[in-house]
């Protein structure tokens, strides 16, 4: 799983981009109509796109992403002392636990360029991604995660 966000005039928007071992990938891409700061915005992708993997039953998970501040908070390398982040850090810990296995690595801002395509998104485009055609939809997230941690997330097969 990669995640990355994307902060502009419009609002914040998240995207996530999950790799299965077979090589299919999903993109994802949300609007977060609420305020929030970049890295609140990091946590909303991180915690979306754990949501994701949850609901389609992934076992073992690695993690990329581009943020060493959110990467280290997590792996517990960083205390988390923003206040309006550590609701978020505590629902990651609580999504982790679901799990069997996982992995957060940090990378390179240029290894995650779907992911970051994704949260650059503004509307319904179709891309491609090695010689397939994926479309996508950007969903809207009114609230933050932390207040509605019941959010499910569904997959429609086209």
């Amino acid at each position: 799983m990669y995640f990355d966000v994307s902060r502009c005039i419009r609002g914040s928007r998240a995207g996530i981009t999950l790799i299965s071992p077979q090589n299919d990938i999903i993109p994802m891409s949300y609007k977060l109509s609420f305020e929030c700061t970049n890295n609140m915005a990091k946590y909303e992708a991180l915690i979306l796109g754990l949501k994701a993997t949850i609901e389609i039953d992934v076992t073992h998970l690695h993690i990329y992403e581009d943020s060493q501040l959110i990467v280290n908070q997590i792996n517990e390398i960083y205390n988390t002392k923003d206040e309006k982040l550590i609701p978020y850090k505590d629902l990651v810990a609580k999504l982790v636990a679901c799990f069997e296995e996982y992995q957060l690595e940090n990378i390179p801002r240029n290894n995650s360029r779907l992911a970051n395509a994704m949260a650059s998104a503004a509307s319904l485009i179709p891309i491609e991604v090695e010689r397939r055609e994926t479309t996508f939809a950007i969903k809207n997230l009114g609230t933050p995660s932390i207040v509605d941690e019941n959010l499910k997330m569904v997959f429609v097969a086209q």
